[in-house]
């Protein structure tokens, strides 16, 4: 799962982060809330792309089962197939 550019995107919220802290010094809170609007929004995208992250994780777990019990069910018949070839007298 690429999540590459979510981790960049936390870097840029980080960024508005030290922005509003140093902006909170000034004490106007006109200049401190567009970098803080604009760091929530960066925070609700690298939010989002954690959460598709994670439902395409357990989309593959679902599909990884799926083809081990099949790959599974089919040893199984192998296995079972031989065996009875085996135990055929042979006449």
């Amino acid at each position: 799962m690429e999540v590459s550019e979510a981790k960049l995107a936390q870097s840029e919220a980080r960024d508005y982060l030290i922005k509003a802290r140093v902006e909170v010094h000034a004490s106007d809170s006109a200049k401190v809330d567009p970098d803080i609007q604009a760091g929530l929004k960066v925070a609700e995208r690298t939010y989002q792309a954690g959460q598709n992250a994670m439902a395409e994780r357990n989309y593959r777990r679902k599909g990884l089962l799926v083809s081990v019990a099949t790959i599974v069910l089919v040893l199984i018949g192998l296995f079972l197939m031989i065996r009875k070839l085996e135990s055929k007298p042979t006449g």
